[in-house]
C-alpha cells in the first residue's frame, strides 16, 4: 500500500512524475517595463528625525537613579508644570537655588574634606 501524504504518491520515482512528452517550452509573452515617475513626498523629515521630547540641556549631565517618596509624587508633578511639566528641569532648579543660598557652606565642606 502506498503511503499518500498531501495527494502524492510517496512510493512512486519521483522521476516518473515528470511528463514523458518532449514539448517544446511555451515562449512567456514579452512585457515592456514602463518607467513611472516616482511620487514626491510632500513632508520631509527635517534634521535627523529623532522621537520624542526635545532636549533641554546645556550641559554634560551625570544620571543616577533617584528614589522619590508616593506620597511626594503628586506635589512634585504640579510643581514641575511650571517647569513646562519637565520633573527633571524642576528637581534642576531645587537643585541650584540650594547651592546659591548655601554656597559658602558647601565650599567650606568642600575644603574641609580636601576636595578641589
Amino acid at each position: 500500500m502506498a503511503v499518500k501524504k498531501f495527494g502524492m504518491n510517496l512510493k512512486k520515482d519521483p522521476r516518473s512524475m515528470v511528463s514523458a512528452s518532449k514539448e517544446e517550452p511555451k515562449e512567456e509573452p514579452k512585457v515592456e517595463a514602463k518607467t513611472v515617475p516616482e511620487a514626491k513626498s510632500e513632508a520631509k523629515p527635517k534634521g535627523k528625525g529623532k522621537v520624542g521630547r526635545p532636549k533641554t540641556r546645556t550641559e554634560d549631565v551625570h544620571k543616577f537613579p533617584l528614589a522619590i517618596p508616593v506620597s511626594m509624587v503628586e506635589f512634585i508633578g504640579l510643581a514641575a508644570l511650571k517647569h513646562g511639566g519637565n520633573w527633571t528641569a524642576y528637581i534642576v532648579s531645587l537643585i541650584r537655588r540650594d547651592i546659591e543660598e548655601n554656597r559658602e557652606e558647601y565650599e567650606k565642606l568642600r575644603d574641609f574634606i580636601g576636595g578641589q
